[in-house]
């Protein structure tokens, strides 16, 4: 127990010297590393549940900041890893699958370099994230718009004019789910 606090505060030390900015900054980086290093290592030798959480959530923050310094610095399957993390610490927290297909998404509609073969895996890759999503709160309306994009992405790629007639009436109809909870909530305040 004692050596989790002490790896907890280590690991707060460091995340609190990384600075964003100075990514590619050998000393700054490895700052962030030895912070989710030590979370890890506070995660896992925690024994009081309370402060176990409370490191699960700083690690997971850690990955967070990992994963969007990597993905703007264009080192997407290294964003993709750490967000990996966040899924895997957090397996009934639907953020994380949902971080995951966005950054996959991302990759496909900006990345002109892709072939076809590889944006129909990342698109199915960024579907299951948004479908592991989608199981935790069936309402998540950001996951269902991007599954109604993802789902339009893989018609336009396909050409089987059968598959594209089936994809285009689910993406409707995600879309349309979509729209019908938003106003829902805008009329119950929520």
């Amino acid at each position: 127990m004692a050596a989790a606090v002490v790896h907890f505060y280590l690991a707060s030390s460091y995340n609190n010297l990384h600075q964003p900015t100075r990514r590619g900054e050998a000393d700054n980086d490895r700052r962030l590393e030895l912070a989710i290093q030590h979370y890890r290592t506070a995660v896992d030798h925690e024994t009081d549940e309370v402060r176990r959480t409370r490191a699960i959530r700083y690690l997971t923050a850690a990955y967070r900041r990992l994963a969007r310094l990597d993905s703007t610095a264009g080192d997407f399957e290294s964003g993709a890893a750490a967000l990996r993390e966040v899924t895997v610490l957090n397996p009934d927290n639907p953020e994380g699958f949902y971080a995951l297909g966005v950054l996959y998404w991302g990759k496909v509609f900006r990345d002109a370099d892709l072939s076809d073969e590889q944006e129909d895996d990342y698109i199915q890759i960024g579907l299951t994230e948004l479908d592991k999503t989608l199981t935790l709160p069936a309402d998540h309306i950001s996951a269902l718009v991007y599954k109604n994009i993802f789902l339009r992405m893989l018609a336009n790629l396909s050409e089987d004019r059968a598959r594209r007639d089936e994809l285009v009436p689910e993406a409707d109809a995600l879309r349309s789910r979509a729209e019908a909870l938003l106003q829902r909530r805008r009329f119950s305040g929520g």
